[in-house]
């Protein structure tokens, strides 16, 4: 069965790598203490007691990548993981003409087994260009989860609008994969295993929002216009994450003010 968001268990998983889940003076409460206190502050990193920005624990973030098929949209969650902002996003071109590169990728991604090595030879001798390499784009993914101590990875999940994977799964998948693998090696003591987001209609909320603030596609320039709508498709899908992992922790905090009452007195 295929879910548009994480189950509520890798949910509060990612949660605690972020010190979102649980409270660390969660332990230390007891029965005349209420909870609705010490969880007031939840959507909050957790940092060291000091006033000293040096000895600060530095904040845990979530990075979301939307695979397209021109560039990688990218956005990472704000201090208090309130919001999600935009970040430039990641050519997947070599010098090739748009069009021809969308013509190339659908043409890769549409069978169910298909040998991406030789596609892209073979589109190399007739084009002269190929798409950057998985490995490069991951080099440079590996050094944003650096720059943003980037604890957990959101990517947009391709489903069409039967909620059926659509023709970007096969390369979503693979690249996923080949991802998570080479930041276990980068990034040993983080979890950053795939957490997959509905994208639906995020390119479509993103093109409104530039028409509502008045930004056009013939002004700015198709180059930049493309930029600016993938980036805000990662936005618009880390933002939803970030919505459904506080609505996990609410209800958690709900669960946990329930227990309290029914102590024994």
């Amino acid at each position: 069965m295929i879910t548009s968001v994480p189950s509520r268990e890798t949910t509060l998983r990612v949660a605690r790598h972020l010190h979102l889940w649980p409270p660390q003076t969660l332990s230390t409460l007891t029965r005349s203490n209420p909870l609705n206190p010490m969880l007031q502050n939840l959507s909050k990193p957790s940092r060291n007691p000091t006033n000293s920005n040096h000895s600060r624990t530095p904040i845990r973030r979530l990075l979301c990548l939307d695979l397209g098929t021109r560039y990688i949209g990218l956005s990472v969650s704000d201090d208090n993981f309130n919001a999600a902002l935009p970040l430039e996003p990641l050519s997947r071109l070599n010098g090739l003409k748009a069009i021809e590169a969308k013509q190339h990728l659908r043409t890769l991604m549409s069978g169910e087994s298909w040998d991406k090595a030789n596609i892209d030879k073979d589109f190399e001798r007739k084009n002269g260009s190929t798409f950057i390499s998985d490995e490069h784009l991951i080099y440079q993914l590996s050094k944003l989860i650096y720059r943003y101590n980037v604890f957990g990875l959101v990517i947009g999940m391709p489903l069409n609008l039967r909620n059926e994977l659509d023709s970007l799964h096969n390369y979503a998948v693979e690249f996923a994969a080949q991802l998570h693998n080479q930041l276990k090696v980068n990034f040993p003591q983080r979890d950053l295993s795939p957490l997959w987001q509905d994208e639906r209609f995020t390119t479509v909320t993103a093109r409104k929002r530039l028409k509502e603030v008045g930004i056009k596609r013939s002004e700015i320039g198709e180059k930049i216009y493309r930029t600016m709508i993938d980036s805000m498709a990662a936005q618009i899908i880390l933002q939803d994450f970030i919505k459904h992992m506080r609505l996990i922790i609410q209800q958690e905090e709900h669960n946990l003010n329930l227990s309290h009452r029914n102590l024994p007195r």
